[in-house]
């Protein structure tokens, strides 16, 4: 049997994660921003990508220590989905 890769068992636990329901804003950001590093962590905590509305959030914890609104999680999808599709550049 071969070895999964990194990326391949990162995808793998980001799947589970996904499947288990408990899947909350911050661990999604979290699991996004590996994702998007190929779930190298150093790489997370060197992205330069300070444009992203989920820069702040990279590490899966709230750096304002408040519980976000609704309101503030429409935002930051919004921010993420213009980001995604290239309207703004990191």
């Amino acid at each position: 049997m071969a070895r999964m890769s990194k990326e391949e068992a990162g995808r793998a636990k980001m799947l589970q994660e996904i499947a288990s329901g408990k899947l909350t804003p911050l661990k999604a950001i979290k699991l996004n921003c590996l994702d998007c590093v190929c779930y190298d962590r150093n790489e997370v905590a060197k992205c330069p990508s300070v444009n992203c509305p989920l820069h702040a959030f990279r590490f899966g914890r709230n750096p304002y220590g408040n519980e976000l609104s609704e309101e503030e999680l429409k935002n930051i999808r919004n921010c993420y989905e213009e980001y995604r599709a290239g309207e703004v550049h990191g």
